[in-house]
């Protein structure tokens, strides 16, 4: 048999199994992988605006979240399906993320609408003598450096609105990640909300 021959009956034994000689099987690293990131209710969530810390991205432990503890606390709601510990106040009008350990951490996909620098203001509920941190990324990025919690309230129920650091960040789509970096023992810190203003410009004086 000629050499022609012998390569078009190579291509039609291949068309036959259903292979392609133009495109080769895909290795594992090239694969498709399970747990992709989804944005909260279908879409980012829009910078300026309040962003609720319960309300962190779809997907797996390691993917959209690190719980040390997996198992679920006695307070938590069903708010939704997840290994965070998720609760609600005794009077039922705010939802939160408590019983937070150094380690943790939350994403968050958002939409910026515009580059620029933005006052970050938190919802936040803090007991304990040594202070509890956490640190604020953008697309692996830490943009807020440490920002450290002192004592706001002796109930962890009780809220209060703190004023964090003013951070800079560009136009466009973006995955925010919130990581508690230290919570010492003895300390408590719960989570309710990260709002995001655009700066505020000094009133000039007339």
């Amino acid at each position: 048999m000629r050499k022609p021959d012998l390569v078009r009956l190579s291509l039609t034994l291949m068309l036959v199994l259903g292979l392609s000689a133009a495109a080769p099987a895909l290795s594992e690293a090239q694969e498709p992988k399970e747990g992709a990131l989804a944005p909260f209710g279908g879409k980012p969530q829009a910078i300026p605006g309040t962003i609720e810390f319960e309300n962190f991205d779809e997907g797996a432990e390691g993917v959209a979240f690190h719980d040390i503890e997996a198992a679920n606390d006695p307070k938590r709601i069903e708010y939704r399906q997840t290994a965070v510990d998720v609760e609600v106040t005794p009077d039922k009008k705010i939802i939160l993320i408590g019983h937070i350990k150094a380690g943790e951490w939350m994403k968050y996909s958002v939409d910026v609408a515009k580059s620029g620098a933005y006052e970050i203001e938190l919802g936040v509920s803090v007991q304990g003598v040594e202070p509890p941190e956490i640190r604020i990324e953008f697309d692996g990025v830490d943009v807020s450096g440490p920002i450290r919690f002192t004592t706001t309230t002796q109930r962890w129920y009780l809220f209060t609105q703190i004023l964090g650091p003013t951070v800079n960040l560009e136009d466009g789509r973006h995955v925010m990640r919130v990581v508690v970096t230290n919570s010492p023992k003895g300390s408590s810190l719960n989570l309710d909300y990260i709002r995001f203003v655009a700066k505020r410009e000094p009133t000039k004086k007339s």
